[in-house]
């Protein structure tokens, strides 16, 4: 029955939990290693029930053919975060395998931790058997975004005044620490 299931699926949960995953831990991990100078995260992270991430709302919506779902819209929100379906986005019910790419964004306003992620899209990929799902960020993506938002702010900054050069300094530091965070030195 599986390998014949044809349609489309809409989905909308309210106020629940991804578990094997916790994305603002993984945001907080990515911060550390991008400004902490400590080189690159660890890129391929099994998954852990004792974490999970919480959300206010989920919604999907699916196509199935031949009992494979695609993902054409994938919309979660929580304070910390904001999850939209990237590429590949497939759940193979017949093998019973994920490969879904999330694009993970902080949300707005960002936590007072986060705000140097700001706008910075995390791809998340999940992929492998429902019982053995791997979760797997992108880090060198999410460097050279954070790197693109970081000098975009620093050189944004117009204006003489000294609370103005003083918060274009703060940015460029920031930048700095990414740099140091990407090539370890």
């Amino acid at each position: 029955m599986r390998d014949n299931l044809a349609g489309t699926v809409q989905l909308r949960v309210r106020d629940g939990a991804i578990k094997g995953f916790d994305v603002a831990r993984a945001l907080r991990d990515l911060k550390q290693a991008l400004l902490g100078g400590k080189g690159n995260a660890p890129t391929d992270v099994p998954a852990d029930s004792t974490r999970e991430t919480t959300f206010s709302r989920m919604d999907a919506d699916l196509t199935l053919a031949a009992g494979v779902a695609t993902i054409k819209r994938l919309d979660v929100a929580s304070p910390v975060i904001h999850v939209s379906q990237g590429s590949p986005a497939v759940i193979d019910l017949p093998k019973g395998t994920l490969n879904v790419v999330a694009n993970v964004k902080i949300a707005d306003p960002p936590p007072a931790d986060l705000r140097e992620l700001r706008g910075v899209a995390v791809p998340v990929q999940v992929a492998g058997a429902y019982d053995d799902l791997r979760y797997r960020v992108d880090w060198h993506a999410v460097a050279g975004d954070a790197v693109t938002r970081v000098l975009e702010r620093a050189l944004g900054a117009k204006g003489a005044d000294k609370q103005n050069d003083e918060s274009r300094q703060d940015r460029i530091k920031d930048l700095g620490r990414i740099l140091k965070g990407i090539t370890g030195k």
